[in-house]
């Protein structure tokens, strides 16, 4: 089975089924096609972690699952006051490169980094700002992989 015909079949399944996450039936057959490649939430058991910037108290990661040649996305960033996190699932959009799915996380995870608000959170602005720049300018470096 192709990465392709894995991804096609995990799309048919949750969409034959509205609650897919919650389903016994959606679950059985998603852990028919994925094995032991993920666990019973449909989270990757084989996942890498990438710390794109970590100073001061503030961090970004994604974290890549990948499994049968498919790739999924999780990502976390932390800041002294506020934070998120997800980890790679088969709920979520799945690729066929890892270049993708990386290239998708860094971008999701820019979309999610938080902005400082309010005039006294002055050093907050720049420690955001320096994390974000930091964590964008990785898109437009050139890799060798």
């Amino acid at each position: 089975m192709t990465a392709h015909d894995l991804i096609e079949q995990s799309d048919n399944i949750r969409e034959n089924h509205p609650h897919y996450w919650r389903d016994e039936q959606a679950q059985a057959e998603l852990k028919a096609l994925w094995g032991d490649a993920i666990n019973a939430q449909g989270v990757f058991t084989g996942r890498e972690e990438e710390i794109l910037y970590d100073r001061d108290g503030y961090k970004a990661v994604v974290s890549i699952g990948t499994a049968n040649g498919v790739y999924a996305f999780g990502s976390s960033f932390e800041t002294p006051t506020q934070g998120f996190s997800d980890a790679p699932s088969i709920w979520d959009e799945l690729f066929e490169t890892h270049a993708e799915a990386r290239t998708a996380a860094i971008g999701f995870l820019l979309k999610r980094l938080p902005e400082a608000k309010f005039p006294h959170e002055h050093t907050q602005r720049e420690q955001l700002d320096r994390m974000r720049k930091a964590v964008a300018n990785i898109l437009r470096q050139p890799t060798l992989f």
